[in-house]
C-alpha cells in the first residue's frame, strides 16, 4: 500500500491575480460620476470583477433597468496588490478618480475524509508473444531472415481504492469607493470559490476478474 499526502497546491491566491472574477453587489449610496461623465445611479447592482492584467479592474453593474460597464485602470507604477489583506488607492492613482480602499481574505476549508472505490486501467501482459519475421541481405546477396518474438501487452480496466478530501477556496473581497469629501460612495461585496479533491491515499489498481 502506497500512502500518498498532497499538501494545497495554491494558485492564484494572490490578491486578482489576471485570473480572478469576484461575483457580489455593489450598492451606490450616492450618485457617482466617472470621468467620461457616466454616471452609476444611487442604488443596488448585481455586480462582477474581473482584472485585466495586474493594473486594470473591470467592473459590470447590472440591475432591472440599467448595466453599466467601466474600467478602473492604474498609473504606471501602481500594481494590484499580491497578498491577502487591506489594501488602498488615491484617486490620483486610477483613472476614475476615485478614492479606493478594501481587503481581501481567502479562506481554505476541507471536507471530511472520504473512501472510495474508483475505476482505473491497468496494462497487463498477455501469455502470447507477438512474433514477426525480420529480413536482410548477406553477404552473398542471399536473403536471410530470423524470427523475432516480443511481449504482447493491453488495457485492461481495474479498480483502486482512495481516500480523498474536497478542498474549498473561497476569497471574499469588500472593496469601497469614496468621494472627494471623504465620503463612502459605493460598497463591493463579492467573492469566488473553487474545489479540488486532495488525495491522502490512492491503491494499487487490480484487475477486474
Amino acid at each position: 500500500m502506497k500512502k500518498l499526502m498532497f499538501y494545497p497546491l495554491i494558485l492564484c491566491l494572490g490578491f486578482l491575480i489576471s485570473c480572478e472574477k469576484f461575483e457580489g453587489n455593489f450598492y451606490a449610496a450616492n450618485p457617482i460620476t466617472l470621468e467620461d461623465g457616466k454616471v452609476i445611479a444611487k442604488g443596488n447592482y448585481k455586480a462582477e470583477l474581473k482584472t485585466k492584467g495586474d493594473n486594470k479592474l473591470k467592473v459590470n453593474l447590472k440591475r432591472a433597468d440599467s448595466e453599466e460597464k467601466f474600467t478602473i485602470e492604474f498609473i504606471d507604477g501602481v500594481k494590484i496588490p499580491s497578498q491577502d489583506g487591506p489594501f488602498s488607492y488615491k484617486a490620483f492613482e486610477n483613472n476614475q478618480n476615485l478614492d479606493i480602499a478594501g481587503r481581501l481574505n481567502t479562506i481554505t476549508s476541507r471536507s471530511d475524509l472520504r473512501q472510495e472505490t474508483r475505476s482505473c486501467t491497468i496494462t497487463i501482459q498477455l501469455p502470447r508473444r507477438s512474433c514477426r519475421n525480420v529480413c536482410r541481405r548477406g553477404r552473398n546477396g542471399r536473403r536471410i531472415c530470423r524470427r523475432v518474438c516480443s511481449p504482447t501487452y493491453v488495457n485492461v480496466r481495474g479498480y483502486q481504492d482512495v481516500d480523498y478530501y474536497i478542498e474549498t477556496i473561497t476569497k471574499e473581497l469588500l472593496l469601497q469607493t469614496y468621494a472627494s469629501s471623504g465620503v463612502n460612495n459605493g460598497d463591493f461585496r463579492g467573492s469566488q470559490s473553487e474545489t479540488k479533491e486532495r488525495y491522502e491515499y490512492i491503491g494499487r489498481c487490480r484487475r477486474i476478474r
